[in-house]
């Protein structure tokens, strides 16, 4: 049962109070979620922002006189890679690629309106995004709602059977700092807590919906307005979820942390460095030294003497095709102006760097975000050198990071389901009708096959003894290991009972 402490707080909830709570699990002291800068960060570096303002360049940035021209001419020939999106997208796709399996035990036509609905929303694109959002950034929310248009008049919601009742039902994945559950430290008690804008008549209204299960455990659904006549405040009556709050919060370890982003930052500044290098190589940079810059002595005046005052005024040098120029030696004067002699004149050209240093050190910080990742396999495809058994060891580790997100996606698709089920019973008039059905949601997560001579690796090590059959068994990439275990023993157990 919820605290009863806990539920007189959250009845007295308000916009301010949703929004404090909210923000403070940025904290660093209580480290719930990553700074939001950071998060932030994250995010613009996987939407393909790396630029960011020019945070997102660790090289040297134009400073002095027209410092905001060379650092946009810097900007323009600045070449990122996509790197931290180009392994969120392998996840993902490895995790959500193919079409989850779904089941309602005993509910074969709610199971057929289940899934029509499933797919008519899209929802295993939702459940993409908010995997790659938690995988990104630490926890992801998603929100389950019902648009206003799809309210009549009185506030009510009718339909005449359940595939119109889940056709009013949407589910959002949510940034995480708008939204997210609240657990109590002491009393683990829930609050589903998320931040919007909707527009009722001519005002853009801000929001903030909240949950929490009263003290029968039915779902206590409001939101509170931050206008100051509380326009779209309103609490709907206790609803029958099973326990479900319409606010999910989907947590995962960070696969893109501080330390991946700022691999992503010397990507960039290689490719922009690698870019820069060629740039050199076709238009090579010269200093003149000792040059006498082209240019004419225009007369400014006379001076006390009545002498006229020359003044050199230097000039541009005409280069490209088809130019010619005349250089002369600079002059060297003494302190009454009279020239002593003149410098030794010489033309220095820069000459671009070997590409190496650019590619070997974009091809370091690269295998640190797909070590990261658990993802080394894919750059050992090219690699000569890496042993079989590292390569094993490698595929066995993304495999290990896929079944990691499948468990999270598991529970993520079930409460998805389980809460529209039980959110269209009301609709219908049947509060509660599908509290107790049983619902599995399976994600089909790829899975990487061995080459026959990995197989015929890990074969000839355990023969020899160099590996056991418990080992040798999850190298292949067995799933059910134990119950193989255990049917070997009993196996064995009889043959030595009957001898």
């Amino acid at each position: 049962m919820p605290d009863t402490t806990k539920l007189e707080e959250y009845q007295k909830i308000d916009y301010i109070k949703i929004q404090t709570l909210l923000a403070e699990r940025f904290n660093a002291t209580r480290g719930e979620l990553p700074p939001l800068n950071d998060i932030k960060a994250r995010r613009y570096f996987d939407n393909g922002d790396h630029w960011q303002l020019g945070n997102g360049f660790i090289g040297q940035l134009p400073t002095g006189d027209a410092a905001e021209d060379r650092t946009e001419m810097l900007r323009r020939a600045f070449s990122p890679e996509d790197v931290i999106s180009e392994v969120l997208d392998t996840h993902v796709q490895n995790v959500l690629g193919n079409d989850p399996t779904i089941s309602i035990e005993g509910e074969d036509k709610t199971l057929e309106d289940v899934l029509t609905w499933f797919d008519k929303r899209d929802n295993t694109k939702v459940l993409g995004t908010a995997l790659r959002a938690a995988r990104r950034e630490q926890a992801s929310v998603l929100r389950a709602f019902i648009p206003s248009g799809m309210i009549d008049g009185e506030g009510r919601i009718n339909a005449k059977d359940l595939a119109e009742a889940l056709s009013k039902i949407w589910i959002r994945c949510e940034p995480i700092e708008s939204g997210g559950v609240i657990v109590d430290d002491a009393t683990a008690t829930e609050l589903g807590l998320c931040l919007y804008r909707i527009r009722i008549g001519q005002a853009d209204v801000s929001l903030a919906e909240y949950a929490y299960l009263d003290a029968l455990g039915r779902t206590v659904w409001g939101t509170a307005s931050a206008h100051t006549a509380k326009l779209g405040a309103e609490v709907a009556e206790p609803l029958k979820l099973g326990g479900m709050l319409p606010i999910y919060q989907m947590n995962a370890r960070a696969m893109i942390t501080d330390s991946v982003c700022q691999a992503q930052r010397d990507i960039n500044l290689s490719g922009t460095m690698l870019t820069r290098n060629n740039n050199l190589a076709g238009s090579r940079e010269r200093l003149a030294v000792g040059v006498q810059p082209p240019g004419e002595w225009v007369e400014q005046g006379v001076d006390e003497s009545g002498n006229k005052v020359m003044v050199f005024q230097p000039a541009s040098m005409p280069t490209g095709p088809a130019t010619f120029n005349f250089l002369q030696p600079e002059s060297i004067k003494d302190d009454s102006g009279n020239i002593t002699a003149y410098a030794n004149p010489n033309i220095i050209f820069t000459d671009p760097v070997p590409i190496d240093t650019f590619i070997g050190t974009s091809e370091h910080w690269r295998r640190v975000i797909y070590a990261k990742a658990k993802m080394l396999h894919l750059l050992m495809s090219d690699n000569a050198t890496a042993s079989g058994k590292s390569r094993i060891e490698a595929r066995k580790e993304f495999q290990s990071s896929l079944n990691e997100s499948k468990q999270i996606v598991d529970a993520a698709g079930k409460w998805m389901i389980s809460v529209a089920l039980n959110i269209a019973a009301h609709f219908i008039g049947k509060p509660g009708a599908f509290v107790e059905s049983k619902v599995e949601f399976q994600a089909d997560v790829s899975t990487i096959e061995l080459t026959s001579e990995e197989n015929a690796e890990i074969r000839a090590d355990y023969e020899s003894g160099m590996i056991d059959l418990r080992t040798a068994l999850e190298l292949r990439g067995i799933k059910n290991v134990e119950e193989i275990l255990e049917r070997i023993s009993e196996q064995n157990r009889l043959e030595f009972e009957t001898e």
